[in-house]
């Protein structure tokens, strides 16, 4: 049995946009260019309301973590660190090397420096 000890949110609204300007992903901190497609997400945390976005590429670690085990928790924003949580909970070293090798390929993409 599966279960999810985040915050839910009480209203939680994904949409696919095509950015018009420059943004920051909110997992990888690269930037989303213009005409890149993303993942805006909107919600109501506790009474404050947030918002995210994700780039796709960011949006396909988290569905490749999802088909290893639909039991993963993530939050919005640092999907990173919660998938390699997780695997590192379960033990699962496989999983947390390649999870580290897309991370790496994601950041180097989008030029940003691994996480301290």
């Amino acid at each position: 049995m599966c279960s999810c000890d985040l915050e839910q949110p009480s209203v939680f609204e994904e949409k696919r946009h095509k950015a018009r300007k420059e943004h920051r992903c909110d997992s990888c901190l690269g930037t989303i260019l213009v005409g890149e497609e993303y993942i805006a997400t909107f919600g109501v945390w506790d009474g404050e309301a947030s918002r995210f976005k994700r780039c796709l590429d960011c949006d396909g670690l988290m569905s490749w973590a999802h088909e290893q085990d639909d039991c993963l928790c993530l939050s919005v924003s640092d999907i990173m660190t919660d998938i390699r949580e997780h695997f590192s909970d379960r033990g699962e070293r496989q999983l947390i090397d390649e999870c580290e090798a897309r991370a790496k390929a994601i950041r180097d993409k989008r030029r940003q420096p691994a996480a301290a």
